[in-house]
């Protein structure tokens, strides 16, 4: 079998498990009227759009660092700080001027959902983002089923609805990493080097991304990995000085992102790796009339994350096929997320 019909036949079976998912997730909405949502995404049914809403709210004063401890780099919020200038100042101007603040005005008056030009934004947020999917999906694939297939399959499977009830700016980092993996190989050398700006674009973004620069490294590409860091590097350093704190938001970036890391506490609402190991662990609890502490041994799996993050690294090395570099790469990156939903 070809490569061409090896692809072909492989998107059948995945849109017919899409297809299964589909009427399966439909049913459930139909019998729960709804309240399915509440068990998958965000346990907070007010705050639907969080990370989108809020982050346009933090940039405003252009200090997201000092004053709202933000976790998105800089790159991310030079984005909201755009579309903060968009919203009209008879808007922007009764916004709560701290976290706490903010997280309790949501379903009032000022909250930023019930102010037209904030929520269109989203809307547009979210459309461009499908379009770009699309457009991205089209002009890689040749078969336009598979193409048809593939994009189904990415807009609603269930990791991406999550980042959409979030508006999570991961939305854009998963596009412009697309585009990396896609064409980093293109026959034309401008759509190549597009591909490695995109790939230190969605590391500006979301920071993990980078670990797909391996990628590089694996095929001896040094030249190429040496300019995707560079383009990293001014991604992720010059937006700094869009905002007050300049250098200085650096140090505060990273504290913060480090705390973050260290939460051990169960996630929310989702399937997120704790969640999910907790789940696996129920029939061993049952069959060991004990109680396992779930929580630290996901703590002491945190610490292991390293030792098979290298295990991992080591093992592109010696791989031949694309492919498995490729999901060597990815589960590296999931390693490092272990307490971030899928």
């Amino acid at each position: 079998m070809n490569k061409y019909m090896k692809i072909k036949a492989n998107s059948k079976v995945f849109g017919v498990i899409l297809f299964i998912g589909f009427i399966i997730t439909t049913i459930c909405m139909q019998l729960s009227h709804g309240d399915i949502f509440a068990e998958i995404f965000f346990y907070d049914t007010l705050d639907t759009g969080m990370d989108f809403f809020h982050s346009i709210e933090y940039t405003r004063g252009r200090a997201p660092y000092e004053v709202w401890n933000t976790l998105y780099p800089p790159l991310a919020n030079c984005i909201f700080y755009f579309l903060f200038h968009m919203i009209p100042k008879s808007v922007s101007e009764q916004w709560a001027d701290t976290f706490e603040s903010g997280i309790g005005a949501r379903g009032t008056s000022i909250d930023l959902r019930v102010s037209q030009t904030p929520m269109f934004l989203f809307i547009c947020y979210i459309i461009i983002s499908v379009m770009l999917i699309w457009i991205i999906v089209n002009n890689y694939y040749e078969n336009k089923k598979t193409s048809y297939i593939m994009c189904f399959g990415i807009i609603f499977n269930y990791g991406m609805l999550y980042a959409y009830e979030r508006g999570n700016i991961v939305i854009y980092s998963f596009i412009c990493s697309m585009m990396f993996v896609f064409f980093q190989n293109s026959k034309n050398k401008y759509m190549r080097e597009i591909a490695l700006m995109s790939l230190a674009f969605a590391a500006g973004l979301k920071i993990y991304p980078a670990f797909l620069g391996f990628l590089l490294l694996y095929n001896k590409e040094y030249k190429r990995a040496i300019r995707t860091v560079i383009y990293g590097i001014i991604m992720f350093i010059v937006p700094f000085f869009a905002f007050q704190e300049k250098l200085s938001g650096l140090p505060i970036f990273f504290n913060t992102l480090f705390k973050f890391q260290n939460i051990t506490e169960l996630s929310y609402n989702g399937f997120s790796f704790d969640k999910i190991f907790n789940t696996i662990i129920i029939p061993f609890q049952l069959i060991w009339k004990k109680e396992l502490d779930v929580e630290l041994i996901i703590t002491v799996g945190q610490k292991l994350n390293i030792v098979s993050a290298l295990v991992l690294l080591g093992c592109g090395f010696i791989l031949k096929k694309i492919g498995k570099k490729l999901w060597h790469v990815v589960w590296l990156w999931l390693y490092f997320q272990i307490k971030r939903y899928i």
